[in-house]
């Protein structure tokens, strides 16, 4: 029994040592590189050492012997970098640890090595008093590499399951350990950057690439946050430095453009694949991918208004768009894309330029069953003052893809400002049924009806304005519309009121004037709502007082 134990103890053990990961110990050289008997004695107690932790064992002197006679290396002529490069090709182990010793200093100097990329670490260096003193602090620091390898390790872990705050914690930690770690600075960028942490970020990023230049996930990684930060020219200049490390390959410049138009840098996109589009040899999808880089960029500006000169801008880059889409369209001809045509329809329409936004319409809607399409092409011919046939096209876009967003508002708004108003509350009250349009664009409308009352109001025809507010109260219950559209048609009956008592002098026009003043004090008493206009509210309900008491005065003379 005592035997059998003895036998399964020593498997055992064999089979720890075997899982154990392997470390290449060389002997520690001199500032000629070459072996000392110091350098071995102490090389020799650092592998005793290594030989006591359960994670890590040296590499058998056999297995590393055997190596470089297979490569026809001799020990004396073998450096840090070639010790490397014979552990990796020769299977010998996993890391590999290069040390110097100073004979006249005593000082100390050594640093791991992973095989394969990865971590550097660097012991701290020290006076060597004796071999087994010297062996104690660099497998201290050995310990402490190993922990911090181990606490990356979890941090990208907890970044592979999105918990940021948990990845952060441990990946800061690593970099106390070590903080010239490439990987643990890395995963602290990636996390950081998930949190929106943008400027921690970018410098966590900038300190890999100052440990690892070409660390192109790096790059990358801080060319996007650049953007974000709105340092476009150090972006670029990182993109570049990408790029120049992968010459000539369009698909990893469309890559990089990819990532920096969905970080919201469609212009700085354009600046990186536009130089290459430019060129005769560029390939229909480069040309096709400018044009859509330029045609969100121009989008960008034009969404911000026309301030600072920003539709000018806009329209460079629809420009832009309509010379790179319309080299890919030449190239396709009848198989051109059905995206690139309607793109290019719409940045003809945005410049301005109604002839050729009409024909690329007509091209575009063809044989075409989309339904976005069809709407970019009714606002074209809107434009065009060809109403019936807009609508005509907004319809088709509503029957081929009935989901379209804010179709029903658009045709309702499109049918008033030609005036139809009947036709654009029916619109309206169509899409409120259908639950195509929202609640919030129907008071708009509603809104905007009230507002042509009013100006028609202005106009001096205050009696033809009171179809305009019943009409805008068929669509119009919210609290605000419903007080804006009684403001508006007290104000026109005060108007009317006006017209009739302002030269006044006998009984009959004051009493045509009462009913229609007792309405108008109904409609402003209902219209507190429209706070913006409380003060001109007061005023009016003032007034009416005031045309009541002329009116009264007038009946009661007879």
């Amino acid at each position: 029994m005592a035997g059998a134990m003895l036998v399964g103890s020593a498997g055992s053990a064999a089979a720890q040592a075997q899982s154990r990961m392997r470390v290449l110990v060389p002997a520690f050289v001199n500032a000629e590189g070459k072996s000392t008997r110091d350098g071995g004695r102490l090389a020799d107690q650092v592998r005793k050492q290594i030989n006591q932790m359960p994670t890590h064992a040296p590499a058998e002197e056999k297995a590393w012997k055997d190596a470089l006679k297979k490569f026809g290396l001799r020990e004396s002529d073998m450096d840090c970098i070639k010790w490397r490069q014979l552990a990796a090709q020769g299977d010998v182990a996993a890391l590999v640890l290069c040390g110097t010793l100073d004979e006249s200093t005593s000082a100390v100097t050594a640093a791991f090595y992973p095989v394969g990329g990865g971590d550097a670490f660097e012991v701290p260096q020290f006076a060597l008093q004796a071999p087994e003193q010297g062996a104690q602090q660099v497998v201290q620091a050995f310990e402490t590499y190993v922990r911090q390898l181990s606490l990356v390790t979890y941090c990208n872990d907890y970044i592979n399951s999105q918990n940021w705050q948990q990845a952060l914690d441990l990946c800061t930690q690593a970099i106390e350990l070590n903080p010239r770690s490439v990987s643990a600075n890395y995963a602290r960028g990636s996390a950081l950057m998930n949190m929106d942490r943008n400027e921690e970020a970018f410098d966590a990023y900038r300190k890999v690439l100052e440990f690892d230049p070409l660390h192109q996930d790096a790059m990358l990684a801080a060319g996007i946050l650049a953007s974000k930060l709105g340092r476009q020219d150090v972006s670029q200049q990182y993109f570049q430095e990408y790029l120049a490390l992968n010459p000539g390959d369009d698909n990893v410049r469309l890559s990089i453009a990819h990532d920096l138009a969905n970080a919201g840098d469609p212009a700085g996109a354009l600046r990186l694949v536009e130089e290459a589009a430019a060129g005769g040899e560029a390939s229909v999808a480069l040309l096709e991918y400018t044009g859509h880089f330029a045609m969100n960029a121009g989008l960008e500006l034009q969404r911000t208004g026309p301030a600072n000169g920003n539709m000018d801008a806009a329209n460079a880059y629809f420009n832009k768009a309509i010379t790179y889409y319309g080299r890919a369209v030449d190239i396709k001809g009848d198989t051109a894309d059905a995206t690139v045509l309607r793109n290019l329809m719409l940045a003809y329409k945005n410049v301005g330029n109604q002839p050729q936004a009409l024909a690329m319409g007509q091209r575009a809607t063809a044989n075409s069953e989309d339904g976005q399409t069809w709407l970019v092409y009714s606002d074209v011919l809107r434009d065009a003052g060809r109403t019936n046939d807009a609508l005509a096209a907004m319809d088709r876009a509503a029957r081929l893809d009935p989901t379209l967003p804010g179709i029903a508002f658009r045709k309702a708004a499109m049918l008033l400002g030609e005036g139809q108003i009947d036709q654009a509350v029916a619109a309206v009250r169509a899409g409120l049924a259908s639950n195509s349009i929202q609640t919030d664009q129907a008071e708009n409308i509603a809104q905007m009806i009230a507002v042509r009352g009013y100006n028609v109001t202005q106009e001096g025809r205050p009696e033809a304005a009171m179809r305009f507010f019943t009409s805008a109260r068929e669509i119009g219950k919210s609290e605000r519309t419903v007080g804006m559209i009684n403001f508006f048609n007290g104000y026109a009956l005060v108007r009317q009121a006006d017209g009739m008592l302002r030269e006044a002098t006998t009984a009959a026009p004051a009493r045509r004037a009462m009913p229609i003043l007792e309405r108008a004090k109904v409609m402003l008493d209902g219209a507190g709502a429209y706070t913006e206009q409380a003060a001109q509210r007061a005023n009016l309900l003032e007034n009416v007082r005031q045309y009541m008491e002329m009116a009264r005065a007038l009946i009661d003379m007879g």
